[in-house]
C-alpha cells in the first residue's frame, strides 16, 4: 500500500495526503429550513486511525 498520514500528522493547508481510517458514524447534515426544501448541506462523519 502506499504511504499514508496519521490523521494526527495533518496539518493546516496540506495537500494530497492519504489517509487509511475506520469511519465509525456518518450522517447527513440537511437544511430544514422549508424555504430551501430540505436540501444536503454536507454528510459528516467521524474517523478514527490506528492511534487512539
Amino acid at each position: 500500500m502506499e504511504s499514508t498520514t496519521k490523521l494526527k500528522d495533518i496539518t493546516v493547508g496540506q495537500q494530497n495526503c492519504k489517509v487509511f481510517a475506520r469511519v465509525i458514524r456518518l450522517w447527513d447534515a440537511i437544511n430544514t429550513n422549508p424555504r430551501y426544501g430540505n436540501a444536503l448541506i454536507s454528510i459528516d462523519g467521524i474517523l478514527l486511525d490506528e492511534d487512539v
